[in-house]
């Protein structure tokens, strides 16, 4: 279990300090993540997004991303790289691996990449990085089942990964 909180990532939650409502925003993340936001105010989904970070499509995961009993609807989601690489902790002792399929989920509708910050070294090898995504606003979930194609990236965005 990695539980550090590389600079990118620090950078990341400014990001979202800076930008987003604490009033109106519902971010899914893994609990390092979770227990920061909270400390700035900010709702997280806590250990109740288990399938998102798993699964390949969105379709897979909607009860989690929709109003349930335990949160209101996701509207930003935040990655960084312990997550993709290490392990997403959702609870103590819990780990889940993210594998590409699961990831790439992200770069498709209805997640909208908002902000993303990188670390590259000398060869351009990104080396760490963290990424909040919003999901579209007013995207009506049970109705578009169909994949989209995906939100163009740039070069250094497939490397970072």
């Amino acid at each position: 279990m990695d539980e550090s909180i590389p600079v990118t990532t620090v950078y990341s939650l400014s990001w979202v300090k800076d930008n987003l409502d604490r009033n109106t925003t519902m971010i899914a993340t893994d609990l390092r993540l979770s227990k920061l936001l909270w400390a700035e105010g900010y709702n997280s989904t806590y250990s109740y997004t288990y399938e998102m970070w798993i699964c390949e499509s969105w379709t897979q995961c909607i009860s989690e991303l929709d109003y349930n009993e335990n949160y209101s609807r996701v509207t930003h989601v935040l990655i960084d790289d312990s997550m993709y690489k290490t392990s997403v902790n959702i609870e103590l002792k819990t780990s889940l691996y993210m594998t590409n399929k699961s990831y790439n989920k992200f770069i498709h509708p209805p997640f909208k990449l908002v902000y993303r910050n990188a670390t590259v070294n000398q060869e351009c090898v990104c080396t760490e990085w963290g990424k909040c995504d919003s999901i579209i606003s007013g995207f009506q979930w049970r109705e578009c089942w169909q994949e989209c194609p995906p939100y163009p990236e740039t070069e250094i965005m497939r490397r970072c990964v």
